[in-house]
């Protein structure tokens, strides 16, 4: 019933639409996690070192930078899915953070407004925002606010403010960062999401070197019909008749058009697309005829993008094509680049991103071997 009144954009995160974009990468939470860790130094060296309260402040410091590092953990290198489940650890340590800030300043802090843990929930809340969707940033960030005024309320208790200033005060700076990383969230996924469904804008005027005039090709069929076909026509043209002679000819020449087109049914487009290239291929149910026009397309691109790229290991491109027992085709694709992770990035995201669009359950392995995993579904009763 919620999906009905929910925005789709509220109930994607960033990353899921965009596995490649470099703001759901890393480097976020690393950034973040750096901030605290010079924000909270700052602090504690200001507070002065008469006493053990450093110590508690070092750990609640702590406590924040390794919540975002935890996030940072989990997207790199691989580009998998980030679960809900994966927030629980960097929450419960910014948790943990915040109430041994309060036990360690509630002596000596007298403006609760200088009390900096209500800020670093917010922090990692807005860590987690490239990986969540807004809805759940939202969960989270409310229950990050129970948190901080409960902690506020017990350690706090003999403050001058009154209950609810204490609350309101407390309150504001989390439910602020929840606030900006929810927007941020469902912002970039409905932007990536228009962007991914636009069409397609090609010309559609007729180029003249498609024209048959001037085709000549490398392939043994095509090189059949051009060299040998069509000047015995021609010459038959020019004649104006038919001896015993030609109609030898013309049936040699029929039976190896026929073997020819024979051979080139029993491929598939991706056979047809290794010849020449260095790609292997394993196909051995010929699957490959199962994959839309649209799927084709966009893994055609990712192919020859990759093959034009001098930076491709000889004899690594491979593509294998197997099928489900309940219809769905399986693809893996895999290669070596000799370049550096954010070269490879830069070199595949735009071909990730539009596969992405086109296919199922896509996976990107980034180790020594790249490699990329999707599915293609089963067709639906109607579909062919």
């Amino acid at each position: 019933m919620a999906k009905r009144w929910i925005p789709d954009v509220m109930l994607q995160s960033p990353q899921s639409v965009d596995a490649l974009s470099w703001f759901t990468r890393p480097f976020l939470p690393v950034t973040f996690a750096v901030a605290l860790g010079i924000g909270g130094a700052a602090s504690i060296i200001a507070g002065g070192f008469d006493d053990l309260t450093p110590v508690f402040r070092a750990l609640a410091v702590l406590c924040m930078v390794l919540a975002c590092l935890s996030i940072h953990r989990r997207p790199g290198p691989r580009l998998l899915p980030f679960q809900p489940r994966h927030a629980i650890v960097p929450l419960a340590l910014s948790y943990l953070g915040t109430v041994i800030s309060a036990v360690a300043v509630a002596p000596t802090l007298d403006d609760l407004t200088h009390w900096w843990a209500p800020l670093g929930v917010a922090v990692v809340i807005a860590a987690l925002a490239p990986f969540n969707s807004a809805v759940l940033i939202a969960a989270f960030g409310a229950l990050g606010t129970v948190v901080c005024c409960v902690t506020a309320m017990f350690a706090f208790g003999e403050s001058p403010w009154p209950v609810v200033t204490t609350i309101v005060i407390v309150a504001v700076v989390p439910l602020q960062g929840t606030v900006a990383a929810a927007l941020f969230s469902a912002f970039l996924v409905e932007r990536v999401s228009r962007w991914a469904a636009l069409p397609i804008r090609g010309s559609l005027a007729p180029n003249p070197a498609l024209g048959f005039a001037g085709w000549r090709s490398d392939s043994a069929e095509l090189r059949l019909l051009s060299d040998r076909v069509m000047p015995f026509i021609e010459q038959i043209a020019d004649d104006g008749f038919i001896n015993t002679r030609d109609r030898t000819v013309a049936a040699e020449l029929a039976r190896e058009v026929r073997d020819a087109l024979i051979k080139t049914v029993d491929q598939t487009w991706l056979d047809t697309l290794a010849e020449g290239h260095r790609l292997r291929v394993v196909d051995p149910d010929s699957r490959a005829g199962r994959i839309t026009l649209a799927q084709r397309g966009a893994i055609r691109a990712l192919l020859f993008a990759v093959l034009g790229s001098p930076a491709l290991v000889p004899d690594t491109l491979a593509i294998e094509v197997r099928g489900g027992d309940d219809g769905d085709v399986a693809v893996a694709l895999s290669m070596r680049l000799d370049l550096p992770e954010g070269e490879r990035l830069m070199l595949l995201a735009p071909y990730y991103l539009t596969l992405q669009a086109t296919v199922d359950d896509l996976e990107w392995d980034d180790q020594d071997q790249l490699s990329m995993r999707f599915r293609i579904p089963a067709p639906k009763n109607g579909d062919a």
